[in-house]
C-alpha cells in the first residue's frame, strides 16, 4: 500500500474503516492525518490538473486540508470517505477561483479608477519645462 497510485478498492475500503474507527474514537487528529496521508497525493493531483498551477494547487490543498481536519468529526459516513473529500476539493478550487475573481475585480476596480485619476492629472498639469519657475 505505499504507492497510493495504485490503491486497490480493499486498500480504500482498509482505509475508510480505519478513519472511520478514529473519529469514533474521537481521535479527530489521527483520523485526519490517515486520511491526508491515504487521499491527500490524489486530490493534489486532482487540485494540479484542475487549475494549472502547482502553485494555486498548493493553495487549494491547504485550504482542503483544513476542511478535512474541521469536517472530520462531523462527516456523517453516507458517502465513502474519497466521495467527501473530492467534493471539499472541488468546493475549494471553486472558492478560490471565485475568490480570485472577486479580488481582481476589486482591486482592478480601484487601480482603474486611480490610474484614470493620475492619467488625468498629468494630462492637465503644466509640464514642468513650460513653468515660468523654471525659466
Amino acid at each position: 500500500m505505499e504507492d497510493r497510485s495504485t490503491m486497490t478498492s480493499d486498500d480504500r475500503t482498509e482505509i475508510e474503516r480505519e478513519v472511520h474507527r478514529l473519529c469514533g474514537e474521537g481521535a479527530v487528529v489521527a483520523a485526519t492525518i490517515a486520511a491526508i496521508r491515504a487521499y491527500g497525493p490524489e486530490i493534489l493531483g486532482f487540485l494540479v490538473a484542475q487549475h494549472r498551477s502547482a502553485g494555486d494547487a498548493d493553495e487549494v490543498f491547504s485550504v482542503w486540508s483544513e476542511h478535512v481536519f474541521r469536517g472530520l468529526a462531523g462527516f456523517g459516513w453516507r458517502s465513502s470517505l474519497r466521495t467527501w473529500a473530492y467534493t471539499l476539493a472541488r468546493n475549494a478550487s471553486i472558492n478560490f477561483v471565485h475568490g480570485r475573481r472577486a479580488r481582481a475585480q476589486r482591486e482592478g476596480g480601484a487601480r482603474s479608477a486611480e490610474l484614470a485619476a493620475v492619467a488625468q492629472q498629468v494630462r492637465t498639469e503644466t509640464p514642468a519645462y513650460v513653468r515660468t519657475e523654471a525659466k
